[in-house]
């Protein structure tokens, strides 16, 4: 007798998973898909809530991979301390954490390093020219 062989569950395709995470998070800005590591596993996403990129301000969905449905929500991950911080880190050096202020703040220490970068290279063309023309006076000149 012929073996009648099941065929294995289609994949969710990532549109499935950002419609079922965009009907279950209101007021979303972004949507980042982190697709399952092997095939049947289960996709996670992380939806920004806020209006800057702030921890604090992300929720994450687990959508089952064969039919995508909907399962679990977190908001926001528990974490341990150093995870907290570790991703404080990019919202805060980059100004993000305090709106447009901390990007002005952020914008013009980063102008400011410009302009160091800058003067440090000047001084030193000055000093190797400065110590060149030394040179070339103090050594006798061949006729």
């Amino acid at each position: 007798p012929p073996v009648a062989l099941l065929a294995p569950a289609a994949e969710v395709t990532l549109e499935a998973v950002a419609i079922q995470a965009a009907s279950n998070v209101q007021g979303w800005r972004s949507l980042a898909i982190r697709a399952a590591r092997e095939p049947g596993g289960i996709p996670t996403v992380t939806a920004n809530i806020g209006s800057h990129n702030r921890p604090s301000d992300r929720v994450q969905l687990t959508i089952e991979n064969v039919n995508g449905t909907y399962l679990a929500r977190r908001t926001p991950p528990p974490r341990d301390r150093a995870a907290r911080i570790r991703a404080w880190m990019r919202p805060v050096h980059t100004g993000e954490a305090l709106g447009t202020v901390g990007q002005t703040i952020a914008a013009l220490v980063s102008a400011a390093a410009v302009v160091l970068a800058f003067t440090g290279l000047a001084l030193t063309w000055r000093r190797f020219l400065r110590s060149v023309r030394r040179t070339l006076e103090v050594s006798p000149r061949l006729s």
